[in-house]
């Protein structure tokens, strides 16, 4: 599994920008180039709808309405998934990255998929592929 999610990319992908009406909030996330599932596109789902798909190097910022936010990464190569909450203020922007869950790929490759789907029943909501953390601006 882990060969097939490995690759190089040395180019960047041009960014995806929504316009945010007013009354909206900001959403930027971004995914550096990196070796681990580089040929594998990032879902993000924002409050359980489809919001982007992310390829290694890209970026997408689009709106999501004030209020509670679950933002959720998933990819197809792997099972589980990683959520996060916050509660968006109109007007403002927040920025987030994904970025390659280290834990996940240990488990895979101590344990083999006996050890991906133990990861994924325990960590839950925190399992997956990829991760998303908030980023200060």
């Amino acid at each position: 599994m882990l060969v097939g999610l490995t690759a190089c990319v040395t180019n960047d992908t041009a960014p995806t920008v929504l316009p945010v009406a007013r009354g909206q909030a900001s959403v930027t996330i971004s995914r550096p180039n990196g070796w681990y599932g580089a040929a594998v596109a990032v879902d993000i789902q924002a409050n359980g709808v489809k919001f982007a798909s992310i390829p290694a190097g890209g970026s997408f910022t689009g709106p999501v309405p004030p209020g509670p936010v679950t933002l959720t990464a998933t990819s197809w190569s792997s099972p589980g998934r990683y959520t996060i909450r916050f509660n968006a203020v109109a007007g403002r922007q927040y920025a987030f990255e994904v970025s390659g869950r280290d834990e996940q790929v240990v488990a895979g490759v101590a344990f083999g998929l006996i050890g991906v789907m133990a990861d994924t029943v325990i960590n839950e909501e925190t399992s997956g592929a990829f991760k998303i953390t908030a980023i200060a601006r």
